[in-house]
């Protein structure tokens, strides 16, 4: 269920990248946009002040480690294939970057382990989810 919950996460960022880089009034600031999602997070799921100087350091690699995969995957779908080999290789690039992903996810879920609870960890999650939909929801009205 959470890696469910994390690949629509991250469609919801490339959403919303997209619609926020489309208003022409006002320009997506990524700093503002981490600064307001670390605070989001933090409140939501409580975590203190040392809690978060130590669980964001790690989040912020494995959100860059992310970002870097979907761009390759936006990239693939972007290919126009020519023949069914080709056609092959893209799906099969698509799903080695999704188990990439995945393993990513678990590799950093293990190290937030080491400095978050359990209950903590999965409050940030849901955190995480609900500051995504809100990000969304706010950006689709606009």
């Amino acid at each position: 269920m959470k890696n469910m919950n994390l690949k629509h996460l991250f469609l919801v960022i490339a959403l919303l990248t997209g619609c926020l880089g489309m208003q022409a009034q006002e320009k997506f600031d990524p700093a503002k946009f981490k600064a307001d999602r670390q605070k989001f997070i933090t409140e939501e799921a409580g975590l203190s002040q040392q809690e978060a100087a130590k669980f964001f350091p790690l989040y912020d690699e494995m959100s860059d480690q992310l970002r870097a995969i979907h761009q390759q995957k936006k990239a693939l779908k972007k290919s126009n294939p020519t023949s069914e080999a080709a056609y092959r290789k893209v799906i099969e690039q698509r799903d080695a970057l999704e188990v990439k992903m995945k393993q990513i996810e678990r590799t950093y879920h293990v190290k937030f382990l080491n400095v978050l609870s359990a209950k903590k960890l999965y409050d940030v999650l849901n955190a995480e989810t609900r500051f995504y939909k809100n990000a969304f929801k706010k950006t689709a009205k606009k």
